[in-house]
Parts: structure tokens; sequence; C-alpha cells
């Protein structure tokens, strides 16, 4: 991502395979700039099933954290095609 890396993982309560958004506080742009507390924000107002379900954040002295939800077959290398209405 652009804005943080992302680790693939499997959470060890309960072994469901999820991905976990990381930015670190040693990086003085990203640390400093309101985009990481906004995806959250939107990601904990969205329910809809296609989008990435966002499970929980956390914020350490070191980093921020999103945990996601594990998209096995999700791609943004290859988006949906948009459809024009006539």
């Amino acid at each position: 991502g652009k804005t943080a890396t992302i680790y693939q993982a499997e959470r060890l309560s309960d072994g469901k395979e999820v991905c976990i958004k990381v930015l670190f506080a040693f990086d003085p742009i990203l640390s400093k700039s309101n985009a990481f507390c906004n995806e959250r924000d939107i990601l904990a107002k969205c329910h809809h099933p296609n989008i990435i379900r966002c499970y929980c954040t956390r914020q350490t002295q070191l980093c921020k954290i999103i945990e996601l939800e594990y998209a096995p077959n999700g791609s943004v290398q290859n988006p949906l095609p948009l459809h024009a209405d006539p």
C-alpha cells in the first residue's frame, strides 16, 4: 500500500487468516498524515459484501495497525471494468 506495509497473518486467538496493515511511527511523512485515521473511520462505517471488512485497529508507540479481512482472490492489479449507462 501507499500509506503502510500490509502483511498476511494468522490470528492467534482463532486461527483466522487476516491482513495486517501497519503504519510505522518513524515514517515522518505518513505519521503526521490523517490518512490512517481517515481509512480507519471509513472502513468502520462500511458494511458491504464487496468491501474489505475492518476487524479492529490498534495503536502503539511504534506503529498504528488495522486488522483487515483477508481476500484470497482479491487484487487491485485487475480492477473491475466500469459500466457507462447509455
